[in-house]
């Protein structure tokens, strides 16, 4: 009797065991997935905030500054390159903006392939050294590379990846979001006139100094734009998609000599009103202020 019972006992437990292993990777394979999305959807909610101020601070320290091109003009119509007329050097901030949306389709296809990241740090480099190279200046040339060209190349790599990655996150309130961040560029419109304005004529400081001054502060902001700008986590359904984009070879047509036929690209939104509107708009942008800002 108790032979009868300990192999009952015994056969039971095996059951319990064997249905134990069964539900178990199913059991964990759920518990994994909700947990991820959770994790992600809570990570995403936090860098999406951490990003919309890196881009604020991207446009902070490019189009605001930019912004501040008046104070220079009516600096250097003064003093460095009193020899020069106004419209000269009203080229050195129309060729700096100008250079900003020159340089965007490079910055964005850059960004596209490896990350903002990696954009945003060659700009950070390429404006820093704008910004101290400038302090160094003398002759209109010698500005035209560094607060033309340089300075111009620089913003376009760290604006341009900036402006993309916000709206990735938001799918209500992008236009909200966007405007936000691109509201840095307005603070930075009244904050860098007024130090330039206050560090240019002070007598222990100078237009040297100044502009150094502007290098170190700028470079901590760098720092906080590279740290923040990232796009958001993939989804578990981006990830499935992506893996099964992947498993059935990309989904390109595969010609008879073996090679895949490359996808045609859609430029149908060349020919679309709103983009033609928003391009014309940007070739039409111009920088009034550089010359209002002398009378």
């Amino acid at each position: 009797m108790s032979n009868q019972a300990q192999e009952q006992k015994r056969h039971e437990k095996e059951t319990a065991d064997d249905a134990t292993i069964t539900l178990k990777p199913e059991l964990t394979s759920v518990v994994r997935n909700a947990v991820q999305l959770y994790y992600k959807l809570t990570l995403n909610r936090f860098r999406s905030g951490l990003a919309t101020a890196g881009a604020a601070t991207a446009f902070f320290v490019t189009v605001g500054f930019f912004n501040a091109f008046g104070v220079f003009q009516q600096y250097y119509t003064s003093l460095y390159l009193s020899s020069e007329s106004n419209f000269k050097i009203s080229w050195l901030g129309a060729f700096a903006t100008f250079c900003l949306f020159a340089f965007a389709a490079p910055a964005g296809i850059l960004s596209d392939k490896v990350g903002p990241q990696i954009p945003i740090a060659c700009g950070s480099v390429l404006l820093v050294v704008a910004v101290f190279m400038v302090s160094l200046c003398r002759q209109y040339w010698q500005f035209f590379r560094a607060q033309g060209l340089l300075l111009g190349m620089g913003c376009s790599f760290i604006a341009i990846p900036a402006s993309s990655v916000v709206p990735q996150y938001f799918q209500r309130n992008r236009a909200l979001v966007s405007g936000i961040s691109v509201g840095g560029s307005s603070l930075g419109g009244i904050i860098w006139p007024i130090a330039f304005e206050q560090m240019l004529h002070h007598d222990q400081l100078g237009f040297p100094w100044a502009m150094r001054i502007a290098g170190f502060v700028m470079l901590p902001l760098y720092a906080f734009v590279i740290a923040t700008v990232r796009p958001p986590l993939p989804s578990p359904a981006q990830q499935q998609g992506a893996q099964g984009h992947a498993a059935a070879g990309h989904g390109g047509p595969k010609l008879d000599s073996g090679e895949k036929e490359k996808p045609k690209k859609d430029l149908s939104m060349l020919r679309k009103p709103p983009f033609i509107l928003l391009a014309t708009g940007l070739v039409s942008n111009t920088r009034p202020s550089t010359i209002l800002a002398l009378y």
